[in-house]
């Protein structure tokens, strides 16, 4: 199935979340541009992003005017960056919507990986804006760096809404890529902290990453953990990993492990 007739571009950002979030979504039209700026993450914008997420948007619950605001700034940077943005509606009540906001590969490649991080926020959730932050220059930063590259990136929306089992940003992608017949690698950037000193990695293809880093002698090691989100993707058959830890090093690991061409592969289907 064609993405243009699954999703939206964003040409018109605010009457697109505004008025059909929920629609069907329709063709897009548009180009990537030349990639913009250095192909590293840099830490000052990294700062500058999670300030805007954490101290000028604040709380972001699902559906709300703050998640709104939160994903048409990462709409925006995503059009900085070169990408064609496109919108993903989730359904979260029956006059509530939220939306996954994708960056396709810029150059029209099937993805291969997909890479998310949640943009919602809930009671008790730390602070997610450094988070964020990485997962924007990460995308910037790979487009500058490789432009035929096949990595698509998601920000989830509702991925913190406890209706239906929560997860609602993951149990959307989950049902696009089953959609359209793919089965690339997904890689979750989950709960990152300015100060921490390795990159911890788990979930059902956790040892592809931790191989990959160690190769690269990025401190790296295995949180022995799971969630909701991981769990749903091993019900769903989708190879998956989820990184955490410190900013730094996730950000070093990241962008060498997605720019590096034997990694970019989807598991062979059964």
């Amino acid at each position: 199935m064609d993405n243009g007739n699954r999703r939206a571009t964003a040409g018109a950002i605010t009457g697109l979340l505004l008025m059909c979030a929920g629609c069907s979504s329709g063709s897009g039209t548009g180009s990537p541009t030349e990639p913009q700026g250095p192909p590293t993450v840099q830490e000052s914008v990294v700062d500058e992003h999670a300030a805007q997420f954490d101290e000028t948007i604040g709380d972001r619950p699902a559906g709300s005017q703050r998640e709104f605001a939160a994903s048409t700034y990462i709409l925006g940077h995503l059009q900085q960056a070169g990408y064609v943005p496109l919108l993903d509606p989730v359904p979260v009540e029956d006059t509530v919507r939220s939306t996954n906001v994708v960056a396709p590969p810029p150059r029209g490649a099937e993805p291969r990986v997909v890479v998310t991080a949640a943009y919602d926020t809930a009671p008790g959730i730390d602070e997610t804006g450094v988070t964020l932050g990485v997962w924007l220059e990460l995308a910037r930063a790979l487009y500058a760096r490789a432009p035929d590259h096949a990595v698509e990136f998601v920000a989830l929306g509702a991925e913190h809404s406890q209706l239906y089992g929560g997860n609602l940003g993951s149990r959307r992608l989950i049902e696009f890529l089953r959609d359209d017949d793919l089965e690339p690698l997904v890689i979750s950037i989950e709960a990152l902290s300015e100060d921490g000193d390795a990159a911890l990695v788990f979930g059902l293809d956790a040892e592809r990453v931790l191989s990959f880093g160690q190769d690269l002698d990025v401190p790296v090691r295995r949180a022995e953990r799971a969630d909701d989100a991981d769990e749903l993707f091993v019900q769903a058959g989708v190879s998956h990993v989820a990184v955490s830890g410190g900013a730094h090093p996730v950000a070093d690991l990241l962008l060498e492990l997605l720019a590096a061409q034997d990694v970019r592969m989807t598991r062979a289907r059964r």
